[in-house]
């Protein structure tokens, strides 16, 4: 498809210019760590829950205290009241983007009274209420569009209430810039750039990402995002335990199947590429080689979300709308 075809479905479809949200990515983290608040002591157990583009974030930070080997354990929970026993002698932080969020509000209600310390991240809405009523530690973000364009917002405000524990301050300004970078290379503006071209290799397939239980965070936002912005399926597997159940599947492959993997030097995906290549199954590698552990998992977000951005304007679809999620919402109310 012609760049200029690109840029009408983008004038268009994308009529909130919601790929822009993004492009600013590195900007809105930078802004939401500055303004959030630190809590002074932080227990060595932390429990995150929240719901879809709000609930990745206690994914993330899951992943990267066990990446970074921190010295504190980190629950997450959604739409699952977690046990008193775990809620004892823990934070527990509470992310929603609208504040609105039902499954967040009646777990945060249930057991606050057991957590030790009690964080709300958040950008309005009844959980703004409750924090005054109880005396919750909150960090007020500046909304997006959609909860899953906030994640800067989301992440950098919980991971400064965190800060005590993982001590970004300094890379966080480091980082941002890295991501504003990113944005650069990656914008509607640049031709034919490489989340396009990957978006235009997954045109007509349906994306399987592969990775290692170190980035299920990761790897679940990938789906998640394929899932909202482009509107098709996707699935994720991760490994070595996908040797013991996904790879059987490739005996007899079906050709709609797209595999994608996130490599990074010494995880346990060789074994499978070599099977692809020998097979002559195609797919995909992605190459997650950045030393900051902070900055691999956000800038791997990143582009796939603007791949999967770029394959709803192949699709000829508005990437903002959601439709589905709204009408199903509305039953349940």
């Amino acid at each position: 498809m012609r760049w200029s075809d690109i840029l009408e479905r983008y004038n268009k479809l994308d009529e909130k210019g919601f790929i822009q949200e993004y492009l600013k990515w590195g900007e809105k983290l930078r802004k939401a760590f500055s303004q959030a608040i630190e809590l002074e002591k932080v227990p060595k157990r932390i429990i995150f829950t929240g719901m879809g583009g709000s609930g990745i974030v206690g994914d993330i930070i899951r992943d990267y205290a066990y990446l970074t080997n921190k010295n504190v354990e980190v629950y997450v929970y959604k739409g699952i009241t977690p046990p008193r026993r775990i809620v004892r002698n823990s934070l527990v932080i509470g992310v929603s983007h609208s504040g609105n969020t039902i499954e967040t509000i009646n777990i945060l209600l249930k057991i606050y009274e057991y957590a030790s310390v009690v964080g709300v991240v958040t950008s309005d809405g009844k959980l703004v209420e409750y924090a005054d009523k109880y005396k919750w530690n909150i960090n007020i973000i500046e909304p997006a569009l959609a909860p899953r364009a906030g994640l800067p917002q989301m992440l950098g405000a919980s991971l400064k209430m965190l800060n005590h524990v993982f001590k970004v301050d300094r890379r966080i300004i480091r980082i941002s810039e890295k991501l504003d970078r990113l944005g650069r290379k990656l914008g509607i503006r640049r031709r034919y750039n490489e989340a396009y071209k990957m978006a235009s290799f997954i045109w007509g397939y349906t994306p399987v990402i592969y990775g290692t239980a170190h980035y299920t965070g990761v790897l679940h936002r990938i789906k998640s995002s394929f899932n909202e912005n482009s509107k098709v399926h996707s699935y994720y597997v991760v490994f070595p335990e996908g040797y013991h159940n996904e790879v059987e599947a490739y005996e007899k492959y079906v050709n709609q199947f797209l595999p994608i993997i996130l490599r990074y030097d010494g995880d346990e995906l060789d074994y499978l590429i070599e099977y692809f290549n020998k097979e002559a199954i195609r797919f995909l590698t992605y190459q997650m080689n950045e030393k900051d552990i902070l900055y691999r998992i956000l800038k791997t977000i990143m582009f796939f979300d603007l791949v999967s951005i770029y394959l709803a304007y192949l699709r000829n679809i508005d990437p903002y709308v959601i439709n589905v999620i709204n009408d199903i919402k509305g039953m349940r109310r």
